[in-house]
């Protein structure tokens, strides 16, 4: 008999243990999903110590024991995607010091505790970094400390498809992100570098997504993190204008794309690290000069901008001396869709 057969929650639980019950204790792997769950109780999988991957995605789990999870010390995998869980506790997965992957997308989360890992930290832990999905919930609150009191190591911190409006200062300064950070799809206004300063580390792989928010400015010293970093998207954001010192020079591709640009501040392009510059579908009339200083491999896109011919006079010439580069190649071909020389 399954617990599909009955909404009572006792029942649910009381089969819970049934269920684990015909596990032995040295199990590596359960996956309960689709069992029609309402909460997991404390000490649930007390009796299967070993336990390294535990499904319990697709369920109707709304609460979580604050020592649900007790005693899971080998624990690498978590899902608990897909339920109804609208409030988590850094408690209930205190003893889960190896967790490698945490998945709590699409549940109903409106509030991220302090010390949602307080004590989620060991040397093979670090040697990973954790996944953790918190998207496609309702997260409109992170608190100051909701990653604070541990050395929080994360290979993909994944927040998108929330409501999240602002975020408290030095709220990742106890983390570090070696592959993937993502806000997208929020109601983000305004990121300083106090938000994104995180723990010193040796990486140069970082991606950083902010697309698909309501950023109107990118103000000074946005990035506090040590170069090189790889991706920074702020695309179809509301972004009409950069600080000359916001420091986002520090990526090798940087998506600008769909915004409210009207210019750029003087020595956007001073530096050689750009890889991938996409400014298009904003409202650029003009390009200063100085872009001919970029890297010969570098690729920049300006489609479904304003350009005004009399503003890039500069480009004919240089296209005319016969002393282009690859980028000038791209750069001019990038404009002669919008733009017609013929006219200048």
């Amino acid at each position: 008999m399954l617990c599909a057969l009955t909404w009572t929650p006792g029942y649910c639980n009381q089969l819970l243990a049934d269920l684990l019950a015909g596990y032995p204790p040295n199990t590596t792997s359960i996956s309960l999903t689709n069992q029609n769950l309402t909460s997991i109780p404390d000490n649930s999988f007390s009796p299967l110590p070993f336990l390294q991957n535990l499904d319990l995605s697709q369920n109707l789990i709304d609460t979580l024991g604050t020592q649900a999870f007790n005693g899971l010390t080998y624990l690498h995998h978590l899902d608990l995607s897909h339920n109804k869980i609208a409030t988590i506790n850094g408690q209930s997965f205190y003893d889960l010091i190896n967790l490698g992957s945490l998945s709590l997308s699409h549940n109903m989360i409106q509030v991220l505790p302090a010390n949602l890992f307080h004590n989620v930290a060991s040397e093979d832990y670090h040697a990973m970094g954790l996944n953790f999905d918190l998207s496609n919930n309702e997260i409109c609150v992170v608190h100051p400390d909701a990653f604070g009191n541990a050395d929080l190591w994360f290979w993909h911190l994944n927040l998108d498809n929330n409501r999240i409006s602002c975020l408290p200062d030095f709220v990742f300064s106890n983390t570090r992100i070696y592959n993937r950070f993502s806000l997208q799809n929020n109601e983000l206004t305004l990121v300083s570098g106090k938000t994104l300063q995180m723990m010193d580390a040796s990486t140069d792989v970082v991606d950083y997504f902010l697309s698909n928010n309501r950023i109107s400015y990118i103000p000074a010293n946005f990035t506090f993190m040590p170069p090189f970093l790889h991706m920074l998207d702020l695309s179809n954001n509301e972004i009409a204008a950069i600080h000359p010192q916001a420091g986002i020079d520090v990526f090798y591709y940087i998506n600008l794309s769909n915004n409210r640009l009207t210019c750029l501040p003087e020595g956007f392009f001073s530096l050689n690290y750009y890889w991938h510059v996409d400014l298009s579908a904003n409202q650029l009339s003009t390009i200063q000069q100085a872009v001919y200083t970029l890297s010969n491999n570098a690729n920049l896109v300006l489609t479904s901008n304003p350009l005004q011919c009399r503003t890039i006079c500069w480009l004919k010439l240089l296209l005319s001396s016969g002393k282009t580069t690859s980028l000038i190649k791209i750069f001019a071909i990038s404009i002669l869709l919008q733009v017609h020389f013929s006219n200048l």
